[in-house]
């Protein structure tokens, strides 16, 4: 049987959900095999070693199959991770430019008040915005 290679997505809430339904579908052909592995070593004690060799071969494939469902699931599990990465990298992004934002807006008032004559430190400027955003 040819297979293909399908890409999904799965929402935020539907994520627990999927990857619990490919990890017990690959627990599923697990016992399977686990089966089929006693029923060749059966079949090899009665010397039926066409009937064993088919048996190995429907092993495999499940375990081919047990693969692509535990590479589906770290697919999903490792989007997740990025997915999280991703959110957390906006959050730095915004309080990176919200300071940069805030001393560009320090810088100006410096540059005012230094225009006036006056001289006021970066503490007091600080204060100031702080009041002025509270």
């Amino acid at each position: 049987m040819r297979r293909m290679n399908v890409t999904y997505s799965v929402t935020e809430e539907e994520f627990d959900t999927e990857v619990s339904n490919l990890l017990a579908s690959s627990e599923k052909y697990l016992t399977e095999v686990s089966r089929d592995l006693n029923e060749a070593g059966k079949h090899l004690e009665d010397e039926n070693y066409e009937r064993s060799l088919k048996t190995i071969a429907s092993i495999r494939d499940r375990l081919a199959y047990m693969d692509f469902r535990l590479h589906d699931s770290m697919s999903l599990i490792a989007g997740r991770i990025q997915l999280a990465k991703d959110d957390s990298n906006i959050d730095e992004n915004e309080t990176t430019q919200n300071l940069e934002d805030l001393n560009g807006r320090m810088e100006e008032i410096k540059k005012n008040i230094q225009s006036l004559g006056l001289s006021v430190s970066d503490e007091e400027i600080r204060k100031l915005l702080e009041e002025a955003n509270g």
